[in-house]
């Protein structure tokens, strides 16, 4: 057989066999469809990456030796920011490719060509579990060594597509070519944390009874101290039962063992499993509502962080396969590129953004017109001109007025 499979290539455990295991995955991750209890923190990560993504419009940009211009009548943009396909809105699209991409560490999207004009139609997204990635080391189809995504259909059907012709947005990856979910990485993590709820709760349901001993004076059978023990236990068991007061024979002492939840670090260990759940999407703590470390003041720095810690590089992953695959190549080498639009996220309060105007304008590098449209407002007449302070001057001119000035009176010196 000349092809071999890319899930299988080499001696790694692939996505393509965890895909096998998603029950498993899932019931670890109390995210499974029979399950009542979810995982809060990872649906939450995925939400928010999935908002995040989705409400950022994207632009078509054309860089060259003049510097950027935005390009607002492109037709790609059109299909970008509003109507992918017929079937979908693009705020849709964009959150169920991020989720795919997040959940299963992969998502594929299938970009539809006019055939005649060669102009992009449509986009459409992939469940990426129909998904094979295939290396032809024998050249049947093609060039050797060449790979090749086949894609199956609802009924079956396979089809063959070389790698420019599909769009493959990767989570975490160990070898560039395939990302792997967030919650195979979590799935101890997780499965740790439902153990301690699920201490928590047989706490809770025990009366907060926990271990102890029954110290006695005599001997009794081994039959007479087990049907003490459980006596005591069915006095005590349930949260109805519990802060109530059971006698005890005489002659007989129950001493607790001092192990409360506070002993067993239990806040301690609930809060570090959603800091590393968080930790591994990339997600700030406050944005999953633990503030224990947030304060008023700094939240707004924290989302400025998290668009450079996270954001940032999933924007650029976003752009790098767009701008490759949906422009024909005399547009990328003219410096057509795909960019997301991140200034609603950079935006500041309303007198910083009006101090930086202002400092902006009077350096003479921003025109009014040009701070006003970053404002949402027209343009006013004569408001493209750069103005600037009249006082300013180069350092090698300072000085040449007042030269030029004793000049033209003659030359006469300090003591005349």
């Amino acid at each position: 057989m000349g092809l071999k499979n890319w899930f299988r290539f080499g001696n790694k455990r692939t996505v393509m066999e965890l895909n096998k295991d998603d029950d498993a995955i899932l019931k670890a991750l109390g995210i499974n469809e029979t399950a009542n209890a979810k995982e809060a923190t990872y649906f939450t990560c995925l939400r928010i990456l999935s908002d995040s993504v989705s409400k950022i419009s994207l632009e078509i940009i054309e860089r060259n030796g003049d510097g950027i211009k935005k390009h607002y009548g492109h037709k790609l943009e059109k299909i970008l920011n509003l109507k992918p396909n017929p079937y979908m809105s693009a705020n849709d699209f964009w959150k169920a490719v991020e989720h795919q991409r997040n959940d299963q560490g992969n998502a594929v999207v299938l970009p539809f060509f006019n055939a005649r004009t060669g102009v992009l139609e449509h986009l459409y997204p992939v469940d990426f579990k129909n998904v094979e990635l295939w290396i032809d080391n024998k050249g049947i189809l093609g060039d050797p060594d060449q790979f090749y995504y086949i894609i199956k259909d609802k009924l079956g059907n396979r089809y063959k597509y070389h790698p420019d012709d599909v769009l493959h947005f990767k989570g975490v990856t160990y070898d560039g070519m395939i990302g792997v979910p967030v919650k195979v990485v979590l799935a101890s993590l997780i499965e740790g944390n439902k153990g301690a709820q699920d201490y928590v709760k047989n706490f809770m349901e025990n009366g907060m009874f926990g271990s102890g001993t029954i110290q006695y004076t005599g001997d009794i059978s081994d039959n007479s101290a087990k049907n003490l023990a459980e006596k005591l236990f069915e006095n005590v068991k349930s949260v109805r039962n519990a802060g109530k007061i059971f006698p005890m024979p005489v002659g007989f002492q129950y001493q607790p063992m001092k192990l409360t939840m506070a002993d067993a670090q239990f806040l301690e260990l609930s809060q570090l499993s959603v800091r590393q759940i968080a930790g591994a999407f990339g997600i700030k703590l406050h944005q999953v509502n633990d503030l224990s470390k947030s304060s008023f003041s700094s939240i707004s720095e924290q989302n400025r962080e998290f668009y450079i810690d996270t954001l940032l590089a999933i924007f650029k992953m976003y752009e790098c396969e767009m701008s490759y695959k949906l422009f024909h190549d005399h547009e990328i080498d003219k410096g057509f590129r795909v960019k997301f639009s991140v200034d609603n996220i950079l935006r500041a309060d309303i007198k910083t953004r009006y101090e930086a105007y202002r400092i902006a304008i009077n350096a003479g590098f921003k025109t009014p017109n040009e701070c006003r449209k970053l404002e949402g407002d027209p343009a006013v007449p004569e408001g493209d001109d750069l103005i600037c302070n009249g006082n300013m001057q180069k350092v090698r001119d300072i000085g040449v007025f007042y030269k030029n000035k004793e000049g033209k009176s003659g030359g006469k010196g300090k003591d005349e």
